[in-house]
C-alpha cells in the first residue's frame, strides 16, 4: 500500500466524522492536527485513532503523539506507511 491510498483512506475516515468535506482540498486536509481541530472531540479522537490501528494493523507508540508535527495527518500518513512497508 503506498502513502496516497493510505492517505485516501484516511481522507475517507474524516469525511465520514464530518471533520472535512469532499470538495476539500487535499493539501489542507493534510495540514489538519487532530488533537487542535475543533471539529474533533475526544471522542471523535478516540475513534479515529482506533479506526487507524484497526485498518492499517498497527499500534501507535504512547511517545508518537506528543510532538506537536506528528499531530498532522500528513505525518500520520507517513507513519502509517513506515509501519506496513
Amino acid at each position: 500500500m503506498n502513502k496516497k491510498k493510505i492517505f485516501l483512506i484516511i481522507k475517507g475516515a474524516l469525511t465520514k466524522i464530518k471533520v472535512t468535506r469532499k470538495k476539500d482540498l487535499d493539501q489542507d486536509i493534510k495540514e489538519i492536527n487532530i488533537f487542535s481541530n475543533e471539529q474533533i472531540d475526544s471522542l471523535k479522537l478516540v475513534n479515529l485513532i482506533s479506526f487507524f490501528e484497526k485498518k492499517f494493523k498497527i499500534n501507535f507508540s504512547d511517545t508518537f503523539f506528543i510532538k506537536k508535527k506528528n499531530q498532522k495527518i500528513t505525518k500520520i500518513c507517513d507513519y502509517i506507511f513506515s509501519k506496513i512497508k
